[in-house]
């Protein structure tokens, strides 16, 4: 997670936790195990758009990017729980070691230029 990004609907901000980490992990933990017990809490599932205008004619909706905000605590939730999956599956070898969607240090576009040589 970057640091100077927005803040949620809620106003809390990147930084907060990476300062606060070690005061904060026993409340996340038990946030994050009440989550697994009962589920997202409904503000996790709102987010905020907001558009950015990139050149040309403001009035123009295609000259706009948008950017979405969600929950800083579902952010965190979702790093949390995808280290723990993939450190679990690397150490199972429950994952194929040619697989690289959503892993460490491993890119699509090494397989693609690979694909590309070879074919």
């Amino acid at each position: 997670m970057n640091n100077s990004k927005a803040t949620d609907e809620e106003g809390y901000q990147v930084e907060l936790f990476k300062h606060g980490f070690y005061s904060l992990v026993s409340y996340l933990v038990d946030l994050f195990n009440h989550v697994v017990r009962e589920g997202f809490p409904p503000a996790w599932s709102h987010h905020i758009i907001h558009p950015i205008h990139k050149s040309g004619s403001s009035s123009n909706p295609d000259n706009y990017r948008m950017i979405m905000v969600g929950h800083t605590f579902l952010k965190l939730y979702a790093i949390v729980l995808h280290r723990k999956l993939s450190n679990d599956l690397n150490h199972k070898q429950h994952r194929a070691r040619g697989q690289v969607c959503f892993r460490l240090a491993h890119k699509t576009i090494d397989h693609i230029f690979t694909l590309c040589a070879v074919i």
